[in-house]
């Protein structure tokens, strides 16, 4: 079920996560799946885990972004807060974040790839859509 604002459980930073379960990753895949979206962060579906899913299959655990550069501005949607949203973005991105058995990596995204993962860690920080417009 995705939690909906204004659910208080949505604006509480998720802290570091030192142990995710392959159920709840698996689950958030699901859902993801179910609501057609393109991301998923952990506490959206009432998951106190540092977790964003990112389709096709990107599981990214205690993202942060340690680069940006550029704007990029663009609408979007979000499953917790209903409604079209023009937001301003960073249009590229460097995150350190750990793979789902912990291992440390680091990846560059770019355009609507960098702004999706921006949308889930704002999740994570208790950052909403509506917040960022």
């Amino acid at each position: 079920m995705i939690l909906l604002y204004p659910d208080p459980f949505l604006t509480k930073v998720v802290p570091q996560s030192t142990a995710v379960g392959c159920k709840d990753i698996s689950n958030m895949f699901e859902v993801m799946n179910e609501h057609n979206a393109i991301g998923l962060a952990a506490n959206q579906i009432g998951l106190s885990v540092r977790v964003i899913v990112v389709k096709p299959w990107w599981v990214f655990i205690n993202p942060v972004i340690t680069k940006s550069k550029g704007t990029i501005k663009l609408n979007e949607q979000c499953l917790s807060v209903p409604g079209d949203f023009e937001v301003t973005r960073a249009r590229e991105i460097e995150i350190e974040c750990q793979t789902s058995r912990f291992k440390p990596c680091k990846y560059e995204f770019s355009g609507i790839e960098a702004c999706i993962i921006q949308h889930e860690i704002d999740h994570l920080n208790g950052i909403l859509i509506n917040d960022r417009t």
